[in-house]
């Protein structure tokens, strides 16, 4: 049977057949179909639909938007030799929706299924061949949900996907150090540090394992590596508890001279990890800024393949409501 895979980690590709021949599809059909995807476990109003992918026109317009999308892809999907059906459903009401039936692999959705594994690790220790299903969803996360993309609902989807991937990475970390694969844990450690370098608790679980390791001098090594990072990106210096972990691998009598003693007697690594966070949100903040000026160009780009007039707010600024 035909079939489609459809990835949507690190970009957006679509083949079709037994040859995997790629679909190609223009940016108002790929966002449709991405939408479908993504929440393809139900239908959705023609409204809905239209509001969410063309909110920026009137309801008139943005309902002739969702036709012409809906046909394009169905003409798509017929050049693969798909019946009617079997891939898009519409319900009396007019909903539509993905087929539940339909012959379709999707990266996203093998990379749920395999990373939802990990929920019952912490009842019961996992075994190697759970170890490795779930390393295997690893393989499918080949970059950030949708890249070049910048729709509010592609972001909410994108970091959540972004944090079940981490909770994948932190899962594996744990599971192989119980296993006794202490070389392997270190490597899931230093794979959750390249995404989020600001994880205190992620830079001394790492110096432990290096310690179990043997490896004192790598777990020397790499505090001064985390004392870095906090200082000069968080202008903070480790809490207690590392600073501490790293005075007891050095010998005896050959503590820093440039140690300084916490501020705070009690450790403050929940308070850091929050802080963490709060830096990554501003970065992405940041990021999405300089890409909406790219964001603009590609709406310019889809409205003339709609073949859509410029929106009246391109025209003119609205006009302020008069205060009575």
């Amino acid at each position: 049977m035909e079939c489609l895979w459809v990835q949507f980690f690190g970009g957006f590709r679509v083949e079709c057949g037994v040859a995997l021949q790629p679909l190609h599809l223009t940016r108002t059909v790929q966002h449709l179909l991405a939408y479908l995807l993504l929440y393809r476990q139900r239908t959705h109003p023609r409204e809905i639909l239209a509001g969410t992918l063309w909110g920026e026109t009137d309801d008139e317009r943005a309902r002739a938007c969702l036709n012409t999308a809906l046909w394009r892809l169905r003409k798509a999907l017929e050049s693969c030799q798909m019946r009617k059906g079997t891939f898009l459903v519409t319900t009396v009401r007019g909903d539509v929706g993905i087929n539940p039936d339909a012959p379709l692999r999707m990266d996203v959705a093998q990379f749920e299924e395999r990373s939802n594994l990990i929920s019952t690790w912490p009842s019961h220790p996992p075994s190697l061949c759970e170890v490795d299903e779930v390393e295997k969803a690893l393989t499918l996360y080949k970059g950030e949900l949708l890249a070049g993309f910048y729709e509010d609902w592609i972001l909410q989807e994108r970091e959540r996907l972004h944090c079940l991937y981490i909770d994948v990475l932190t899962a594996l970390l744990y599971a192989h150090r119980h296993l006794g694969n202490v070389t392997r844990s270190v490597e899931f450690g230093l794979r959750i540090l390249k995404e989020e370098p600001f994880r205190e608790d992620i830079h001394l679980e790492v110096m432990q394992l290096y310690q179990e390791a043997g490896q004192r001098f790598m777990a020397i090594r790499h505090y001064e590596k985390c004392k870095k990072t906090l200082e000069v990106e968080m202008g903070m210096a480790p809490s207690e508890k590392t600073r501490l972990f790293y005075e007891s691998l050095l010998p005896a009598g050959r503590l820093s001279s440039k140690s300084s003693p916490p501020t705070k007697p009690s450790d403050d690594m929940p308070f850091r990890q929050a802080l963490a966070t709060l830096q990554k949100a501003l970065e992405t903040l940041e990021k999405v800024h300089l890409d909406v000026m790219k964001a603009a160009r590609m709406v310019s780009e889809i409205l003339e393949e709609t073949g859509q007039d410029f929106p009246d707010w391109k025209r003119a600024p609205p006009k302020s409501p008069k205060l009575s």
